[in-house]
């Protein structure tokens, strides 16, 4: 069902600024047969902000996604290939950039997304020579585990929940924070 919100004037129709829109009858019977097809977004990733947050917000919104599904088994800690991720997150990889302002700015947003509480760790499970000529594509192919806040874990419905174990002390991510 959809209403639109019109802007009130004396005497015509105003211009429509909104709508309210609900789901018909159809959302409770999708509820009552335990249908997991919906995602919950953490307010969390409203907060970052669409042009300056951009990869943060692209990931972050791929990860509720990808996370709502892992909770049928609850292996939350599957490790992703950066460049798998980055792809299914709609995030084009600038190659031309690559090592010098693509990689930092993935870096960087892995940890806002890590500063916000939207996501519990990120490292990769190899670490990349950068002094290599060509480090990016092996960059790109390195497999990442990132990890949601245990909240998360909580509120996804599970069949057989898994506790993540907090990373060892020499599992770092990428500008040495843990």
């Amino acid at each position: 069902r959809v209403t639109s919100v019109r802007e009130m004037t004396t005497g015509e129709e105003g211009d429509i600024v909104g709508y309210f829109i609900a789901p018909g009858a159809w959302i409770n019977t999708y509820e009552e047969h335990g249908n997991l097809f919906l995602a919950e977004i953490d307010r969390r990733i409203f907060q970052l902000n669409p042009q300056n947050d951009q990869i943060a917000l692209r990931i972050a919104l791929y990860l509720t996604e990808y996370w709502r599904q892992q909770a049928k088994t609850g292996t939350y800690d599957e490790p992703m290939v950066m460049e798998d991720l980055l792809a299914a997150s709609m995030v084009t990889v600038d190659r031309t950039n690559l090592t010098t302002r693509f990689v930092p700015r993935v870096e960087a947003a892995l940890r806002r997304l890590r500063t916000q509480g939207i996501i519990e760790d990120a490292h990769p499970l190899a670490l990349v020579d950068r002094k290599q000529a060509q480090w990016g594509r092996e960059w790109l192919a390195t497999c990442w585990s990132i990890t949601p806040p245990q909240e998360l874990i909580g509120r996804l419905p599970a069949k057989s929940p898994r506790v993540l174990k907090p990373p060892s002390s020499r599992e770092r991510t990428p500008g040495g924070e843990r």
